[in-house]
């Protein structure tokens, strides 16, 4: 068989985290999965590192931001208010 690390990360996302993406695996878990499936090992480091330099590039995310209340739109109001208008709403309240 001859696998890329494409191969092998869509192998990864159909049966691990596409399936049961609450399933908490180990890497050396979905290692042994991979290597069970026929990838080889040199391609499946590949992959972790394609994830991990991914993983990398990611900015921070944001702490919680507690104690700030969340608009909810009805139905009207979403009819009238295009995305823009409830961006600026959503701006202009969170800078007052």
């Amino acid at each position: 068989m001859k696998e890329t690390i494409l191969d092998v990360l869509l192998y990864l996302f159909e049966h691990y985290f596409y399936d049961d993406p609450d399933a908490v695996r180990d890497r050396d878990s979905l290692q042994n999965g991979l290597i069970q499936a026929g990838f080889s090992p040199a391609e499946i480091n590949k992959a972790f590192d394609w994830l991990d330099e991914l993983a990398r590039q990611r900015p921070a995310a944001a702490g919680p931001r507690l104690n700030t209340p969340v608009r909810v739109y009805a139905e009207p109001e979403l009819d009238r208010l295009d995305t823009e208008c409830r961006g600026f709403l959503m701006l202009w309240s969170t800078a007052a």
